[in-house]
């Protein structure tokens, strides 16, 4: 491994202290993981987890944006 350093906003390094301390695991493996994480996303990264949750499945509402907001 090569040695490194990251530099967090305060509120992140606590925030991270807090949570490696009630999963019994230090800072240093969980960023390892969340950088792991990243790289295996590929060069687009992962959609966030909401992307999707208002899939109407009608593939026509982009090409007739105001149909769903005009009144009848």
């Amino acid at each position: 491994m090569r040695r490194t350093t990251v530099l967090l906003p305060e509120e992140d390094w606590i925030g991270l202290k807090q949570l490696a301390q009630r999963q019994g695991r230090r800072p240093s493996e969980m960023i390892r993981e969340a950088v792991a994480a990243y790289i295996a996303g590929g060069e687009e990264g992962q959609s966030p987890s909401f992307v999707g949750v208002g899939e109407s499945g009608r593939s026509d509402v982009s090409r007739r944006p105001g149909m769903h907001t005009e009144r009848r």
